[in-house]
């Protein structure tokens, strides 16, 4: 449970960072590229995909329009997760989630 809480607090403080990363950027072409790292750990249906580009993007701008307001860009943050299993269901979230934190490519890219 603790290794679980750890790698949500891990994804919540990249999201953050991504957030801030990604202000300004393409909504869309951000979405496309945040399903298509999904797609690298878990098989998304083209409907699930359809959805998700449509989260990520209102993620996108929701964060982008609150991004000085910590507190809110927060509630933003933290809302993502619950968007996302809505769509594509709890247990593969956490799929996910676990591959994409075990990957080593992605521990090279978040040391940076």
């Amino acid at each position: 449970m603790k290794k679980l809480i750890a790698i949500m607090l891990g994804f919540v403080c990249l999201f953050a960072v991504i957030a801030t990363a990604q202000k300004g950027k393409n909504p869309e072409a951000f979405a496309k590229e945040k399903v298509a790292f999904m797609t690298k750990y878990i098989q998304i249906t083209p409907e699930e995909s359809s959805k998700l580009i449509v989260v990520y993007m209102d993620y996108q701008k929701e964060a982008n329009a609150v991004i000085d307001d910590r507190e809110k860009l927060k509630a933003v943050i933290q809302d993502l997760p619950k968007k996302i299993t809505a769509v594509i269901g709890e247990e593969r979230y956490k799929t996910y989630r676990e591959k994409a934190a075990a990957d080593p490519e992605n521990a090279k890219k978040n040391k940076r």
